[in-house]
């Protein structure tokens, strides 16, 4: 389980490191910027929320190629995120 609660500025790519993360909530934080693609690395993911932070850019089909159905949490724009369920 990965949880920040003062985690500001640009989500690091080096994310993608911690490959035994099972769920990852990154919502409401001082985040800017775009998501990095290094996220769809984390093949054990069950649980990724994003919601409630000012995304740049679209949702990295890294992250689309997850299996993580109903639990991709985000309140991207759908035109932003095609794997995205609002």
């Amino acid at each position: 389980f990965f949880e920040m609660d003062e985690l500001g500025g640009a989500l690091p790519t080096e994310i993608g490191k911690l490959t035994k993360s099972t769920i990852m909530e990154l919502a409401v934080l001082d985040l800017n910027g775009e998501i990095p693609s290094e996220l769809g690395m984390l093949s054990n993911l069950e649980k990724l929320h994003l919601q409630g932070v000012a995304w740049d850019g679209t949702m990295p089909q890294e992250i689309c190629s997850l299996s993580l159905g109903s639990e991709l949490w985000t309140d991207m724009e759908i035109s932003r995120c095609r794997c995205c369920i609002l």
